[in-house]
């Protein structure tokens, strides 16, 4: 009799657990059903901010980038190149130092041979490849360099600027994440996270007011705040030096903060090129931008009283999470957390709404 018990107790633990799996599957199934809605994630920033930079760094960890896009990037990196060497000789007679060291010689030839391609900034031409080889060849250029920080992409191409030329060349992903290209309108990225599915809604240029948003605020589950921590000393074009970068990132931040629309959505706030930062805080003083700091050039101090500036506008419960990016290395574990928190904003919020 007693193994009969035993038995009857275990056949009804069975069904029990089988009705819990069958339950769990029904939710999971229905969460799978939601999460094929379209998830918005929206992405905003000031220009310059690093975002589109940011969504390839994660596409590169959720499902990678084909040979065959990274080679249409060919033409945008040849444009970076050549607007960039244009800028550099623009400003050739302020950096002394380095401008008494190159070859004038070198600077007139590459000049001559821009002037003779004005039209075709989307290649690079195999002559200017070579000059522009020589150039980097000069012994006191890369540690100019090192303190340009605005060419911080130009000297990762002169690297390898013959095999660019090339007629066959597909630039690598490294490549793709140094290249920058200026989003204009609304630029939506699908993500397939199995499960859960989102989509990215970068909003570029003027778009990133607060107007422009009102079509997408029912469905945001996140938002994604990109700030450029080296622009602490930089003023945007067009600017006539009147507009801190970094003061006006804090002010849009600010305005997204203070949405009525937005008051219960969580922000993920992302802070990209922390390597350059690094680099620049040691000869950069804080104080340039923000005249009561003064914790001498500690990058980490430096980065913690520049994300409390961003966190004092925050006045609600609204979560805010604040992830550091170095944008132009690939770097799996920092796009595997950013994606992490994206979904389990997703996932909480299906677990929500079948409880309700």
């Amino acid at each position: 009799m007693g193994n009969a018990m035993i038995c009857g107790v275990n056949a009804h633990l069975r069904e029990q657990a089988e009705k819990s799996d069958q339950i769990d599957s029904y939710l999971w199934e229905e969460m799978k059903k939601q999460s094929f809605g379209n998830h918005v994630v929206l992405l905003l920033g000031n220009e310059k901010s690093g975002k589109s930079t940011m969504v390839n760094q994660l596409r590169i960890s959720s499902g990678g980038i084909s040979s065959e896009e990274c080679k249409l990037y060919s033409s945008v990196i040849a444009q970076n190149i050549i607007h960039d060497v244009q800028y550099l000789l623009s400003i050739l007679d302020d950096l002394r130092d380095l401008a008494l060291t190159i070859d004038k010689g070198v600077i007139e030839d590459i000049k001559k041979e821009l002037a003779d391609n004005f039209d075709r900034d989307d290649i690079i031409t195999p002559q200017l490849a070579r000059l522009l080889s020589q150039l980097w060849r000069t012994p006191t250029i890369k540690e100019a360099f090192a303190n340009l920080h605005e060419f911080h992409s130009l000297a990762w191409y002169l690297e390898t600027i013959q095999e660019i030329a090339k007629y066959d060349y597909v630039p690598t992903l490294t490549d793709v994440l140094h290249s920058k290209k200026t989003t204009l309108g609304i630029v939506e990225t699908i993500f397939d996270e199995g499960n859960v599915n989102f989509k990215i809604v970068e909003l570029g240029g003027k778009c990133s007011g607060k107007r422009k948003l009102m079509g997408h605020f029912q469905e945001v589950v996140s938002v994604v705040f990109c700030v450029e921590l080296s622009s602490y000393d930089v003023f945007l074009e067009n600017s006539n030096g009147r507009e801190n970068q970094m003061r006006e990132s804090i002010d849009l931040f600010k305005e997204i903060c203070e949405d009525k629309f937005l008051s219960e959505v969580p922000i993920i706030l992302v802070f990209t090129k922390t390597d350059i930062f690094r680099r620049k805080i040691r000869d950069i003083d804080l104080s340039v931008c923000f005249p009561e700091y003064q914790s001498g050039r500690d990058p980490d101090l430096a980065a913690d009283f520049i994300q409390d500036k961003f966190f004092a506008h925050n006045k609600g419960t609204r979560k805010i999470h604040p992830l550091y990016f170095c944008a132009t290395e690939i770097n799996p574990h920092t796009s595997l957390l950013l994606l992490d928190n994206i979904k389990g904003y997703i996932l909480s919020r299906l677990f929500q709404a079948l409880n309700n």
